[in-house]
């Protein structure tokens, strides 16, 4: 088992040799930094205790600098926003083919009744991230207005498409 895994000095040392920007001393901080589930993490790297020792997959350790490193432009790292718009769309996501968006995971879409406030309302539920909406009423006419010149525009648009082909 001992062989599978690095202790945080371990892990720190390998850091320092993937990601040289960070000393091993400020890699091994961040490590016990990144394992603080009280801290905000925007990637934490997955790790095992073993009485009070942490110890890390070189596997994980590597997924992470993969990760930094799709996360930099160059040598400048891109603020959270950024990150956020990235994972939004399913950059560097390899289940996400190209960088036009993630597919659209419908679970459900039902009407439903607000008891408190006496008033109808849409609930919409994606997955991959679940996430659950509540949607009024008239939310969702421009929703569909919106989807419905979409399908128009992106109709057309295949129609195009599909005749440059047959030439």
């Amino acid at each position: 088992m001992s062989n599978d895994f690095l202790n945080t000095n371990a892990a720190s040392d390998e850091l320092h040799r993937l990601l040289p920007e960070k000393t091993t001393k400020q890699w091994y901080a961040w490590l016990q930094n990144n394992r603080n589930v009280a801290r905000k993490a925007v990637y934490r790297i997955p790790f095992e205790r073993l009485g009070v020792m942490a110890l890390y997959r070189q596997e994980d350790l590597v997924k992470f600098v993969e990760w930094e490193k799709s996360r930099r432009i160059g040598e400048m790292k891109l603020d959270s926003r950024t990150v956020e718009i990235m994972q939004a769309f399913g950059i560097g996501d390899p289940s996400v083919t190209g960088t036009t968006g993630r597919k659209l995971e419908l679970v459900s879409v039902t009407g439903q009744h607000d008891e408190t406030r006496n008033v109808a309302f849409v609930q919409l539920a994606l997955g991959n991230p679940l996430r659950i909406y509540r949607l009024e009423l008239d939310e969702v006419t421009e929703i569909t207005f919106q989807l419905v010149n979409a399908y128009k525009d992106a109709a057309n648009i295949q129609r195009i498409i599909d005749e440059g082909a047959k030439k």
